[in-house]
């Protein structure tokens, strides 16, 4: 994977909303031991997500970046977590 992928799931992990989710078609599984096993069982990236339902921007990414089709595509390479609220 590319370091420009790479530096955009970090990027993307460092915000999240909790709370009512808009349908964006990224698989959000809750927080669990399993995520990670599973990650590691196929090679592949974690995209775990932190965040509070107090936080803007937060919002914004629900509400537009993840909304958006190709970075749903990207995202869709990891394994997606959602931690926090």
């Amino acid at each position: 994977m590319h370091l420009r992928t790479v530096s955009w799931l970090l990027l993307l992990s460092l915000n999240v909303a909790f709370g009512e989710q808009k349908q964006s078609g990224i698989d959000w599984q809750p927080w669990s031991d399993s995520v990670f096993a599973q990650a590691q069982k196929e090679g592949r990236f974690v995209l775990l997500n932190l965040g509070a339902v107090w936080c803007h921007w937060c919002h914004v990414m629900d509400d537009v970046t993840y909304q958006d089709p190709k970075v749903v595509e990207l995202i869709s390479l990891a394994l997606c977590s959602r931690l926090g609220r």
